[in-house]
């Protein structure tokens, strides 16, 4: 069973969504441009996080551009967990979770990294 905080990276975020407004009043270097989809803009810092946030999942196709790559997204998530003040475990598929959840008994990682080898 894959717990709900692995699943998220599948759900589009409604928190970072911005209206055609806001995008509009926004300095470029603080969001990023959503290409296709209902949503105009997402704020910079959601960008390569593990969650879609765009609409279509612009925001973390790594085949899209430079924007997002295996190691950013991984990197982000673990600053993720250490901004909270919270250990992580790198699963294999660029993801992560919280350390706590290695050999718990139950999937968090996609990949089921984090119950390989207990």
């Amino acid at each position: 069973m894959i717990r709900e905080l692995a699943v998220c990276v599948f759900l589009v975020s409604a928190v970072s969504a911005l209206t055609e407004q806001q995008c509009n009043q926004m300095p470029s270097h603080v969001k990023f441009d959503c290409p296709n989809g209902d949503v105009p803009c997402i704020f910079a810092r959601y960008v390569c996080d593990g969650v879609l946030d765009c609409s279509d999942g612009y925001d973390e196709n790594q085949s899209a551009g430079s924007h997002c790559t295996e190691a950013k997204q991984l990197e982000n998530c673990q600053n993720d967990f250490a901004s909270k003040g919270l250990a992580s475990f790198s699963c294999g598929d660029s993801m992560c979770v919280g350390a706590e959840q290695k050999c718990d008994g139950t999937t968090d990682c996609l990949d089921g990294s984090d119950e390989a080898s207990c």
